[in-house]
């Protein structure tokens, strides 16, 4: 292996190679298959072939790869696709149809007629008696104010 003479040294942010990249002082441009490997701390890297287990991603709920494989193995390019868009299927009063999340309203309790939920009444009235004669009846629909004497 030949010595490498007129290499320039600095901090670049970005580094535009159309040709070998080449470590230490002698000539050596790896091999087919190599990758460069840190060294660690203080440590130079070195051209090595990858030894590690390289567990696959494998897709969860509602998410997909366009190949159609369970897994990605970085074998292939491919593209996670998001069907739902990891939104779920809603319920209990809530609805989601594409990217659109709604809430079911009754509009007697609440309502969302303005673009956000409000609060219109509370279910069930509350009666204000006093020896059995019903004075007056509140549900939250209007304010009221109870004047105890």
């Amino acid at each position: 292996m030949g010595s490498i003479t007129g290499l320039k040294k600095g901090a670049f942010t970005s580094i535009d190679n159309s040709g070998e990249i080449r470590l230490g002082s002698q000539i050596n441009p790896g091999v087919a298959g190599q990758a460069l490997v840190s060294g660690g701390p203080n440590e130079p890297v070195r051209w090595d072939t990858h030894t590690g287990v390289i567990n696959p991603l494998t897709m969860g709920t509602d998410l997909s790869l366009a190949s159609g494989n369970a897994t990605f193995d970085g074998s292939i390019p491919d593209t996670i696709n998001a069907a739902g868009h990891g939104f779920g299927t809603g319920g209990n009063g809530i609805d989601i149809s594409g990217t659109v999340i709604t809430t079911d309203n009754d509009n007697v309790t609440i309502s969302n007629s303005t673009g956000k939920n409000k609060v219109l009444k509370v279910p069930n009235d509350l009666t204000i008696s006093q020896n059995g004669t019903i004075i007056d009846t509140f549900n939250g629909s209007t304010a009221k104010t109870i004047d105890l004497e």
